[in-house]
C-alpha cells in the first residue's frame, strides 16, 4: 500500500559529549541511537533518500534518516547501528569544512574528512549538501548564496563522483529567494528544521522534520514520530 506521510529524522551527533560543548543537547548517546534504530525496524519503517521525491511514496512506511554538518561520530557510531538494523542515513555536509571542525559553533567536534565520507557512502549510506560554509543563506547577498549552493553542490560531486541530489539548510533558514537558487541548482529536494511529516503534495523544498536530541528519550521519541504524523504538510 503507498504510504501518505513520510517522516524524516533530525539528528546532528551520535557518541559521548565533548567536554566543554554548549551544544550538549545535539548529542544523542550511542545506546539511545541504538534502541531508537531497532524501534524502526519493529515498526517496520524502511530507510528512503529523498530523490526522487515522488518515488519515496511507492515505499511502505517510508523514513529518512538525516544528520546535519557531517559529524565523525555519525559514521562511528551511528553508521553501524543503522547497518546492524537495515537502514541506511543521509548526511549533509559542509563542503568546504570536510576534515576540519565545527567552526559556525563551537569548533569542538571533528567533522568526516573525505576518506571518512567514502567510508561513510561503502557502507550504503547517502550525502546531501549544507552548504560550502554553513552561512546564515537568508541574510548574504545572492552572488555569495550561489557559492554556498551552486559552488558547494559542485565541489561535493567532483569529490566523490556521484550526484548531490538533495539540500538542508543550515540553521533551517531559508526563504523565497534561497529557495529559488537552490532548485535552480539542480536539487530535487530540501530539509528546513520545521516540525512534523510530509506528504506526497508537500513543498519538497521546504521538508519538516523530527528533530531527535539528547532530551528524546524512549517513550518521547515514539511521541514525536506519532505526532508527526498527525502535523504532516
Amino acid at each position: 500500500m503507498p504510504a501518505t506521510r513520510l517522516p524524516i529524522l533530525m539528528y546532528h551527533k551520535v557518541g559521548p559529549v565533548v567536554a566543554g560543548s554548549h551544544v550538549a543537547g545535539h548529542y544523542v548517546s550511542r545506546a539511545a541511537f541504538e534502541r531508537q534504530m531497532q524501534w524502526l525496524r519493529a515498526l517496520k519503517f524502511t530507510s528512503v533518500d529523498l530523490a526522487p521525491y515522488d518515488g519515496v511514496f511507492s515505499v511502505n512506511r517510508p523514513i529518512a534518516i538525516t544528520f546535519d554538518d557531517g559529524y565523525r561520530n555519525n559514521l562511528t557510531y551511528a553508521s553501524p547501528a543503522m547497518q546492524a538494523t537495515g537502514f541506511f542515513g543521509i548526511v549533509y555536509l559542509v563542503s568546504e569544512r570536510l576534515g576540519a571542525t565545527n567552526d559556525w559553533d563551537d569548533g569542538l567536534e571533528p567533522l568526516m574528512s573525505v576518506d571518512e565520507v567514502q567510508a561513510w557512502l561503502a557502507a550504503g549510506n547517502r550525502i546531501g549538501c549544507h552548504s560550502a560554509t554553513h552561512a546564515h543563506l537568508a541574510d548574504i547577498a545572492e552572488n555569495q548564496l550561489s557559492d554556498e549552493v551552486n559552488g558547494a553542490k559542485d565541489q561535493l560531486q567532483e569529490l566523490f563522483g556521484r550526484c548531490v541530489k538533495t539540500f538542508c539548510y543550515p540553521y533551517g533558514q531559508s526563504n523565497a529567494t534561497v529557495k529559488r537558487v537552490v532548485q535552480t541548482a539542480g536539487f530535487e529536494a530540501a530539509c528546513g528544521t520545521r516540525k512534523g511529516s510530509n506528504r506526497a503534495e508537500s513543498d519538497q523544498f521546504d521538508l519538516r522534520r523530527i528533530n531527535v536530541r539528547a532530551d528524546t528519550w524512549g517513550p518521547l521519541f515514539l511521541l514525536k514520530l506519532l505526532r508527526a504524523y498527525r502535523n504532516a504538510a
